[in-house]
Order: C-alpha cells, then sequence, then structure tokens
C-alpha cells in the first residue's frame, strides 16, 4: 500500500493522530465518511460572497453529511455533501513538510498540519490566485481542527474571511465511515 497525501505530508506527526483520525486519511481509492453538522454563517457581505462563491453549505442544525474522498496520481479529490449542497476540493502535496495544498476552483491554500494532544490543525499558510501568491492580509483565516472523542471522528472548521471580514463558515460535527 501507497502512503496516502496526509501519511506523507505528516510524516513522524503522522503516529501521533489518534486511530479516527488516520482512519479518515488512510483511503486508497475512493473512501467515504458521514455523519452530522452544524452550521454557522458569517453574515458581513464578503463573507456572506466568499459562501456563496466557494459553494459552502447554508446554515443548518443537525444536517447529514457525507465526504468522498478519491485517491489519484496527483492528490486527492474531496467531495463535501451537506444535506444536497456540495462543493468540491483538490488536495496534494506541499513543497515544504508538514503541509498540503488545496485548490478550489481560481484560488489554492497551503496549510500547515501542526499537531498537538492528538488533534490536527489546518491553518492557511499560503494563498494563490491563477498562481498568483496573495499578501498576507488577502488570506482567509482557519482555525480548523480534525480531532477524535468517544471512538468517533470529530470535525470543527472554521474560516474567515480577509481584512475583518468576518466568518465565512464554521461546521462542526462527526462521522464514521461507510460500509
Amino acid at each position: 500500500m501507497r502512503q496516502t497525501l496526509f501519511q506523507t505530508a505528516l510524516a513522524d506527526r503522522w503516529s501521533a493522530l489518534p486511530p479516527e483520525v488516520q482512519a479518515l486519511h488512510s483511503g486508497q481509492d475512493i473512501q467515504s465518511f458521514s455523519g452530522r453538522a452544524d452550521i454557522t454563517r458569517g453574515t458581513s457581505m464578503i463573507a456572506r460572497f466568499a459562501a456563496w462563491f466557494f459553494g459552502f453549505p447554508k446554515a443548518g442544525h443537525d444536517v447529514p453529511v457525507t465526504i468522498t474522498k478519491t485517491r489519484t496520481d496527483k492528490g486527492e479529490i474531496w467531495e463535501r455533501n451537506f444535506n444536497g449542497s456540495t462543493f468540491r476540493s483538490f488536495c496534494s502535496r506541499a513543497d515544504q513538510p508538514y503541509r498540503y495544498r488545496e485548490r478550489f476552483w481560481l484560488f489554492t491554500y497551503e496549510q500547515e498540519l501542526p499537531v498537538k494532544d492528538g488533534t490536527m490543525h489546518l491553518p492557511v499558510v499560503h494563498g494563490w490566485f491563477l498562481g498568483i501568491p496573495l499578501p498576507k492580509p488577502l488570506l482567509p483565516g482557519s482555525d480548523s481542527r480534525e480531532y477524535a472523542k468517544d471512538g468517533t471522528f470529530r470535525f470543527d472548521v472554521v474560516l474567515k474571511a480577509p481584512l475583518w471580514g468576518g466568518l465565512i463558515v464554521r461546521y462542526t460535527g462527526h462521522l464514521t465511515p461507510d460500509p
């Protein structure tokens, strides 16, 4: 079995993740997980535009969610389905260790992968629009993390608009592997 994107990117940090988080990042082909999520959306003009542009889910409580990951030769396609509202990204290796890149449409973001107390954090550290580097003030904020609680994979994704635009979207919840 080949190492997955996150196994490679995390290197020695991989072993610090709980098995539930490792399971989500261990797929060799196509893998899906289902669960429930609570979603909060920002209300500023820039936040509403960003949420619409990227196709982030609408606000809701106890929303069904399915994540399908498809491994390719160049990375992973992530499709997130929140009660019929879907958005996709393409994840690939970064040039530096402990990082990966995620592409949404015309934007690519590089995220660092620190692991502390069994929790993987995903702060945005670089970004590009059509391959042109974005200045730090134009990067979205990310207070996102993945962890396990009570034997279940948990996520808390928080994305903030640049330039004091406030919250774009926050989705929190749990996932379990589909049969």
